[in-house]
């Protein structure tokens, strides 16, 4: 699928492209919601009480963008380098920076996320593994310890930051290789670990209502007259290692990320029948 047109509309066009922000009326208008706070992530009430609980609001920046050429969908890289040349996207998301600071983005790395899964079934086995979280919605408590510079003291953060945690070594793994690639799990992990004042829950219900509302924010699903079934029609990106230098840096290269977490992340969707997008970045803010 060409990612601002349906399949089948030829390949992607050569000019570059070019990435407007859009205000929250413009964002209403073009999903045809009537209310802007309804499709906001950090203005829905019930998703900024728990980001803040989590520590992952203060960290957090999102913006929609409308985009005026055709990608193809698997073309992370050219869409990608256009979206993060666009003046609009260095203002708003390069730390610091007005369109005009930023001279040039010098390098990225770019990689299509995989975004297949329509129902939340596909954290059943959480609860069936029995060991990770109760029949009950109680998450299982673990011996207190740290893992990637995280507190950990529950059975599900442990298997979310530990892959050698001794319940998967026991019981084989909850989560294969492939459904960890899954953008829904990607949300469902940074949620769950939370930033460094992060206050966790007890139960495993709110994770995963903020994860379906996040991730139903995110992407457009469509039915396929075809198969009469529901497919994810959004393109997924994962950006990473972004430097950039600025007019008056003397040509030092900056990074979006100056600190390894696994918690900075920087994701753009698509909506291919709009050519908009939507950006969620996390830069992770430790707590002193």
């Amino acid at each position: 699928m060409a990612l601002g047109g349906a399949e089948g509309d030829g390949p992607a066009e050569e000019r570059a492209g070019t990435f407007t922000l859009l205000s929250d009326d413009d964002s209403a208008s073009a999903s045809g919601n009537s209310d802007p706070a309804a499709t906001s992530l950090t203005r829905d009430g019930y998703v900024k009480t728990n980001l803040t609980k989590w520590d992952l609001l203060r960290g957090t920046t999102y913006r929609k963008f409308r985009y005026d050429k055709f990608y193809h969908k698997q073309d992370a890289e050219s869409f990608v380098r256009d979206f993060l040349n666009s003046e609009d996207v260095r203002r708003e998301l390069l730390p610091e920076a007005g369109s005009e600071d930023v001279a040039e983005v010098c390098s990225f790395s770019a990689k299509p996320v995989k975004a297949v899964t329509t129902t939340m079934a596909f954290f059943d086995r959480l609860q069936q593994a029995g060991g990770v979280v109760r029949p009950n919605g109680q998450i299982v408590k673990c011996m207190d310890d740290y893992f990637e510079g995280f507190h950990v003291q529950d059975r599900l953060r442990e298997v979310l930051l530990n892959e050698d945690n001794e319940f998967e070594l026991d019981h084989g793994e909850v989560f294969t290789a492939d459904e960890k690639a899954e953008f829904l799990y990607k949300i469902f992990r940074h949620l769950a670990v939370g930033g460094s004042l992060c206050q966790f829950e007890d139960v495993l219900d709110p994770y995963l209502e903020v994860s379906k509302l996040v991730y139903k924010e995110l992407l457009t699903v469509w039915r396929n007259p075809r198969t009469a079934k529901p497919e994810v029609a959004s393109g997924v990106y994962e950006i990473d290692q972004v430097k950039f230098r600025r007019r008056d840096g003397g040509g030092e290269e900056e990074e979006l990320f100056p600190e390894h977490s696994a918690q900075n992340w920087l994701y753009v969707s698509t909506d291919p029948f709009r050519r908009t997008c939507k950006a969620w970045l996390h830069r992770f803010k430790h707590h002193w």
